[in-house]
């Protein structure tokens, strides 16, 4: 017997409500986050805020055109600063990288548990934002995990308008190209070359686009740190073990672990997960993981997966 039956006729209205709370809690803690990201602006502010809005920044950093011109839109169409215009920007992406976690989350993981977990995905990026912030992080973070969204709907069409604005916002939305030749290799072989066609060219003609407009910008393609890294592990021992066991564990938990059935997230974190280890030796700052922020989705999904599954196993004993 039921304590609290919920009547068919109020059915509809408990679920609008639990909906709106379940609403309101998502955008409060996306709101938190994004306060504590604003203070820690304000002790180190945004990395090249000014360079990147006036077209000056050095490569490869200027090639990072999206929220830029976003950013100088908005400011004249609402007629603000153009700083305020960035938080507005960063503020949109956050919620929207907020709202598309569960949203994938359902598609991905049969379990309504996930809506509880996917509360915490916000809260799991404050390692990623300590050390320096740039105008593009959020906007590139939301763009990346909507195109995985849209890939995990099949919707082709939606992917590729997305993957568009991914490659404007920066270079690694090359990594959905890989995860796409991993996921849909074995799909209807004509579909499977358009589309993989699709994304080579509208990311060339991006990239040759961009490489262009700024070629007499100081810099270069890529900066090398590779060096740096050796220094840094060998000056902060306990930091580089801690790096170093958070990168075995993921790899354990998310590529050995993981059940088959779920190689969609297996296939994403592989695809993202790779390149930026290895782009973060050699062309990142040591210590410095914002460089895996694209990286985040997959690793989020898959711990909130196995922890679902741990939950469900220890219920069923």
């Amino acid at each position: 017997m039921k304590v609290f039956p919920v009547l068919p006729e109020n059915k509809k209205k408990f679920l609008s409500i639990s909906g709106f709370l379940y609403a309101f809690a998502l955008w409060l803690i996306a709101t938190i986050v994004f306060g504590y990201y604003i203070w820690l602006a304000s002790q180190n502010h945004f990395s090249q805020l000014d360079p990147m809005l006036e077209g000056t920044a050095p490569r490869p950093y200027v090639y990072r055109i999206l929220a830029p011109g976003i950013i100088r839109i908005l400011s004249v169409v609402l007629g603000i600063t153009r700083y305020n215009s960035a938080l507005l920007v960063m503020y949109v992406s956050l919620l929207g990288f907020t709202w598309t976690i569960p949203a994938i989350g359902k598609v991905l993981i049969s379990s309504k548990n996930i809506r509880i977990f996917s509360l915490l995905s916000p809260l799991g990026l404050i390692p990623f934002l300590i050390e320096q912030r740039h105008v593009y992080d959020f906007p590139t973070l939301f763009l990346f995990v909507l195109a995985l969204y849209f890939l995990a709907k099949n919707d082709c069409i939606k992917y590729l308008f997305v993957f568009t604005l991914a490659t404007c916002s920066k270079e690694t939305s090359l990594f959905l190209v890989l995860f796409f030749v991993l996921q849909y290799r074995t799909i209807e072989r004509k579909k499977f070359i358009y589309l993989t066609a699709s994304q080579v060219g509208i990311y060339a003609v991006i990239r040759w686009f961009t490489i262009e407009l700024f070629r007499n910008n100081p810099g270069s393609l890529a900066e090398f740190h590779l060096s740096e890294h050796f220094h840094a592990y060998l000056q902060s021992p306990l930091s580089a073990c801690l790096l170093f066991g958070a990168i075995v564990g993921i790899i354990w938990i998310g590529i050995i672990r993981i059940p088959p059935e779920h190689k969609f997230l297996r296939n994403a974190l592989i695809s993202s997960g790779g390149p930026t280890l290895l782009s973060y030796f050699l062309f990142g700052v040591p210590f410095e993981i914002r460089i895996f922020l694209e990286t985040y989705p997959a690793i989020f999904l898959i711990f909130s997966l196995q922890v679902i599954r741990s939950i469900d196993a220890a219920a069923r004993q």
